[in-house]
C-alpha cells in the first residue's frame, strides 16, 4: 500500500478535488502509523476496493476525523494545501505550468467564495494565457509576440509555483 499525505488527502476531500475513495485504506493506515488507533481505522486500513464501494466516504471520514481529532481545514486552507502540491508538480515537471495554473483556477478557485491572495496569481496567469492564446490575440500581437507573451506567462507561473510551494 502506498504512503499517503494525510493533509493533502483531507484537503482533497474538503474540496472534492480528485478525491478517490480507493485511497481511504491508505489514509487509515497512515493515521494508524501516526499513532491514531481506533477500531474503525483498523477496519478501514484493510478494506478492499470492493468493500469501499459499500460505504459512504463522507460519513465514514467525518466520523474518523472526529474520533482521532484530525483537524478539518477550511475550504481556503484546503485550496492552499492542494495548490502547494500542484506547485511542486509544476516545479518537478510532472505537469505543465499552464495546466497546473488551470487546475488551480478552474478546479479549485471556483469552489471558493473568495480566492486566497496566495492563489490570485495562478488565476490571473491562467486567464491571461487563455486570452493571449486566442486567434484574436494572434491577429493583434502577431505570432512571434504572442509566443513571447505566452512564454512569459509560463515563466510567471513557475515563479509563483516556487513561492507557493514554500508557504
Amino acid at each position: 500500500m502506498k504512503n499517503i499525505d494525510i493533509d493533502y488527502f483531507i484537503a482533497k476531500w474538503v474540496l472534492n478535488f480528485r478525491f478517490d475513495p480507493d485511497e481511504i485504506p491508505a489514509f487509515a493506515l497512515g493515521l494508524l502509523e501516526n499513532g491514531h488507533e481506533t477500531p474503525q481505522l483498523i477496519e478501514l486500513s484493510v478494506t478492499t476496493k470492493d468493500e469501499i464501494k459499500n460505504i459512504d466516504p463522507k460519513v465514514k471520514l467525518q466520523s474518523i476525523f472526529k474520533d482521532v481529532g484530525v483537524p478539518i481545514p477550511s475550504k481556503n486552507d484546503a485550496a492552499i494545501i492542494v495548490s502547494k502540491r500542484i506547485s511542486r508538480e509544476i516545479l518537478s515537471g510532472e505537469i505543465n505550468p499552464v495546466d497546473g495554473a488551470n487546475l488551480i483556477w478552474d478546479d479549485i478557485c471556483v469552489l471558493l467564495e473568495e480566492i486566497p491572495e496566495e492563489l490570485e496569481e495562478f488565476c490571473a496567469c491562467a486567464s491571461n494565457y487563455e486570452d493571449i492564446s486566442s486567434s484574436a490575440a494572434t491577429e493583434f500581437y502577431g505570432l512571434d509576440k504572442q509566443r513571447e507573451k505566452l512564454e512569459s506567462i509560463k515563466q510567471d507561473i513557475v515563479a509563483h509555483a516556487q513561492k507557493v510551494s514554500n508557504f
